[in-house]
């Protein structure tokens, strides 16, 4: 169990909450080491790009039955968040209920490459969620 980060705004006092949160995991860079021929993650959009970007990069690995993700609980009466997704006893908010809802769809990671061009490649399963739903105690929503 852990609590949320707090940060100290610029010329202020005091520490805040930040607004977001998000969940993201490297499975496709992972997956792109895969042995398997027929399982291996195409991970290039562009520049150079794969036959069909995606395909092979799946949440949970291949051959794993689970992949451990977040929820939210409650200890000593302040919100927590919490590994182990919906094995944790009381969690509050398994956020999907798995691996594959929690850290959502393929994001993209621009690199430079050669000749002043830019590369798109699927490093990261990742879900930014609109508010932060697990704020630390003693920190300030806003600033």
């Amino acid at each position: 169990m852990l609590s949320s980060p707090l940060f100290t705004g610029p010329g202020s006092s005091g520490l805040f909450n930040y607004q977001q949160a998000a969940f993201e995991t490297d499975l496709p860079r992972i997956e792109g080491t895969d042995s398997s021929p027929n399982n291996v993650c195409q991970r290039h959009v562009f520049n150079p790009s794969d036959p069909s970007p995606g395909t092979g990069c799946v949440n949970p690995p291949n051959g794993a039955s689970f992949h451990s993700f977040f929820s939210t609980g409650t200890a000593g009466g302040q919100r927590v968040w919490e590994e182990g997704g919906p094995f944790v006893a009381g969690a509050t908010n398994p956020f999907g209920g798995s691996s594959t809802a929690e850290f959502g769809n393929f994001q993209v990671s621009v690199y430079p490459a050669v000749g002043n061009t830019t590369q798109g490649i699927y490093e990261n399963f990742d879900n930014t969620l609109a508010t932060n739903p697990c704020p630390a105690a003693g920190g300030t929503t806003g600033e």
